[in-house]
C-alpha cells in the first residue's frame, strides 16, 4: 500500500540532500547536535500487513545512515554525553535512542552500532 504522506515526506528529504540545501541548513539548524529517534531495525522488514512499515529500517541502511553521519563533523554520544554536552554548548553531537523496545534492537540493530562503536539508548 503506498502512502502518499511518507512518500511526500522522502521526497523533501531527498530534495534536500540531493539539491545541497542540507549542507547550507546544516549551519543553522544544527549547531548543537542531535538526537537520532529510531522505532525499528529489522532484517525481516515491515510487517507484512504494513502496520507502521514507516517506522522500520534495515540493518543495511542503519549501516550506510552511520557511516555517512560519522562522514560530516558529527560525534556519536551517549545521552548523558549529550546532556554534559548541551550543557557546556559543545557541538557537533548525536546520541541515538531505540524507541519501543523491540527484540531486533538486539538481535539486528546491535551488531551494527557495535561495528561503528556507536553508543544508543533502548
Amino acid at each position: 500500500m503506498l502512502d502518499a504522506r511518507e512518500v511526500g515526506q522522502k521526497l523533501i528529504l531527498s530534495a534536500g540532500y540531493w539539491s545541497g540545501a542540507s549542507v547550507l541548513a546544516n549551519r543553522f539548524l544544527s549547531p548543537s547536535g542531535g538526537i537520532l529517534m529510531l522505532h525499528r531495525v529489522n532484517r525481516g522488514g515491515p510487517s507484512p500487513l504494513g502496520v507502521n512499515s514507516h517506522l522500520t529500517i534495515s540493518p543495511e541502511f542503519l549501516d550506510r545512515l552511520l557511516s555517512d553521519l560519522r562522514g560530516g563533523a558529527l560525534s556519536f554520544v551517549s545521552m548523558d554525553e549529550m546532556v554534559d554536552g548541551l550543557q557546556h554548548r559543545r557541538k557537533g553531537m548525536i546520541a541515538v535512542t531505540l524507541d519501543d523496545g523491540w527484540l531486533d534492537n538486539f538481535t539486528d540493530a546491535l551488531p551494527v552500532f557495535q561495528s561503528h562503536g556507536v553508543p544508543f539508548t533502548v
